[in-house]
């Protein structure tokens, strides 16, 4: 297929832009539909100031500063925060915080019986006491001895 230059208004700064030929059979190459909407420059500022909003995002979690870039921003960059969220271990009852927040009225543990949980089998250590009180209780009926009956 053959392509032409084509004029195109950038949607950030307004001024004129040529989607080349070039740049065409590129985007027909990826399988990319739409034309660009920004111009080169555009295009730059906005990952050079998305790549500065991913760098304080690293660095300053689970707070992040305000942030002022002199690139002109269109629309509404979002990004995930993650959130800490305090809850009580559903094992030991211990006060802990977790990354996330707990939803579907599943049990959630603290580090260690979390850890502990995933060593030990797939039961939460909350069942786990109880099942081994009760294997030692048997064995300690085994090793009794029979009683006589007359």
């Amino acid at each position: 297929m053959i392509f032409d230059d084509i004029s195109l208004i950038c949607r950030e700064c307004g001024s004129d832009f040529l989607f080349t030929a070039g740049e065409q059979g590129f985007y027909q190459q990826k399988g990319l539909l739409n034309q660009p909407g920004r111009c080169h420059e555009c295009r730059q500022n906005r990952k050079a100031a998305s790549a500065l909003n991913n760098q304080v995002l690293v660095q300053t979690q689970p707070e992040i500063p305000q942030v002022q870039t002199d690139a002109p921003i269109s629309g509404v960059i979002t990004s995930t925060v993650k959130e800490n969220t305090k809850i009580n271990c559903a094992a030991c009852d211990r006060e802990t915080t977790v990354p996330f927040r707990p939803r579907l009225s599943r049990p959630v543990y603290c580090y260690k019986c979390y850890n502990e949980m995933r060593a030990n089998t797939t039961r939460p250590p909350s069942e786990l006491a109880p099942v081994e009180k009760k294997q030692d209780e048997n064995h300690e009926e085994s090793n009794k001895e029979p009683e006589q009956v007359l």
